[in-house]
């Protein structure tokens, strides 16, 4: 699963992208992040009041994943040490998935990592001077077939 992904879960902080019915937040807690470190964002109202009832504990918050340094605030950017998106990148424009993936990065601390999990064996951000990709997992059994992907800030060029 993808949460085997969290170093030192009992201490991580972690924010899920595109929470759904949460399936991931659950898996998540099961690897050992604690409730009180996860924070849940959903834009659909209904998907929220579903996750607010079934996982209590976890923080949840309503919004565009775009606006992600917004929806935290600010005494909680640059705290984060990993951030997973579960939305279909893929299916929305260039320039939301670069704007989500750029907050996304945004708010991790030094070191902070931020992978999507998605069903497409080809990265959803195209090759750019900003940001970096590399696929970390491969699951081709899997019906359908997963992918855990790893977005970074690039290295400036000299």
């Amino acid at each position: 699963s993808a949460a085997q992904l969290v170093h030192n879960p009992a201490c991580a902080k972690v924010v899920e992208l595109g929470a759904g019915t949460g399936r991931l937040s659950r898996s998540l807690l099961r690897a050992g992040i604690k409730p009180e470190n996860l924070t849940a964002v959903e834009l659909d109202k209904a998907f929220c009041s579903f996750l607010s009832a079934s996982l209590p504990k976890v923080k949840i918050i309503q919004g565009d994943a775009g606006e992600l340094t917004d929806l935290l605030g600010v005494s909680v950017v640059g705290t984060i040490d990993v951030v997973f998106s579960v939305i279909p990148l893929m299916y929305l424009p260039a320039s939301v998935r670069e704007q989500i993936v750029n907050q996304a990065l945004a708010v991790l601390k030094p070191g902070g990592k931020l992978y999507h999990v998605c069903y497409t064996p080809v990265s959803p951000i195209r090759k750019n001077e900003t940001i970096e990709s590399k696929r970390l997992v491969s699951m081709w059994l899997n019906l359908p077939p997963g992918f855990v992907w790893e977005f970074y800030l690039a290295k400036p060029k000299n």
